[in-house]
């Protein structure tokens, strides 16, 4: 982030793309494309039971194949495609090890946050009891890839490049604010769009409950970035993030999967107001002198 708040900067990916127009869009869209594929039943059936799964029994569940699917996307598109030929440092795409503070802050503190907000709506729904299921490992390994992998990984790519490389774009046409306000619109598009094949395999999925989900996934796109822009700190959005992913409730009721949907939004709307009145807490703090 510059100075102002609200207005985020790094170094132009867009100048790689200027003297090689074609190759870098290709490789990354050829990554996602991968990425995406490889979700999918039939692009697991054919390798997945093969090497995915024996790397898991191998790694005693830990290296799931949704963990080494993410993890090779990372690889090809922010570690091949960003910072080698963008040669873009992390640093440069929002990754400070002086924002660890204010990420583990607001890991705690969305995670509490969630289990209260379950509290409180437990008491008022009625027959509020510990959750049956909790803490297996399959759990607790889900909350770590969330942690660990997911949130941060998502939140480099599309918070951490893409929404500066949009706002640089947007900015020479428009008003910083409305530029960045035009470049999170964006953003939040293309964040729903690119799940949409995800969501497409899922069963199920019809034209209605695929149109909720794909905007819950932009108004999520959104209050991550808005997180991002208050706190100057991607790690804090990347918290948040995973977190809602893999809440990890402690409680459950006879409307537990309904309620926990819905408390999921509370919780994320409740971060965002927070990080928009308390952003110093969780900015990374300047290096002393």
């Amino acid at each position: 982030m510059t100075d102002s708040s609200t207005t985020p900067s790094r170094a132009s990916f867009t100048e790689v793309i200027a003297r090689t127009p074609l190759v870098p869009l290709a490789l990354v869209l050829a990554a996602l494309t991968l990425r995406l594929l490889s979700s999918l039943d039939s692009f697991y059936v054919g390798l997945g039971e093969r090497y995915l799964d024996a790397l898991a029994r191998w790694s005693g569940g830990w290296l799931r194949p949704d963990v080494t699917h993410t993890l090779i996307g990372a690889l090809i598109v922010i570690g091949g495609v960003i910072m080698w030929l963008g040669r873009l440092r992390p640093r440069q795409l929002g990754l400070e090890a002086r924002g660890a503070r204010g990420w583990l802050l607001a890991l705690v503190a969305t995670w509490c946050g969630f289990q209260l907000v379950l509290l409180a709506a437990s008491v008022l729904g009625g027959a509020p009891r510990w959750h049956p299921h909790l803490p297996t490992r399959f759990d607790l390994q889900l909350l770590v890839f969330q942690v660990l992998v997911t949130g941060v990984v998502e939140e480099v790519f599309y918070r951490g490049f893409l929404l500066p490389q949009l706002y640089r774009r947007l900015v020479q046409v428009q008003t910083p604010g409305r530029a960045l306000a035009t470049a999170i619109a964006l953003l939040s598009v293309v964040f729903a769009l690119l799940h949409l094949p995800v969501r497409l395999a899922e069963p199920g999925m019809d034209a209605a409950a695929l149109a909720r989900t794909l905007w819950a996934l932009a108004w999520m796109s959104a209050l991550f970035a808005w997180i991002y822009v208050r706190s100057g700190n991607l790690l804090v959005a990347a918290a948040v993030h995973a977190i809602l992913n893999a809440p990890t409730p402690l409680l459950t009721t006879s409307a537990d999967e309904v309620l926990t949907s819905q408390l999921r939004w509370v919780v994320m709307v409740g971060a965002a107001l927070c990080f928009v009145f308390y952003p110093r807490v969780l900015r990374p703090r300047p290096p002393e002198e």
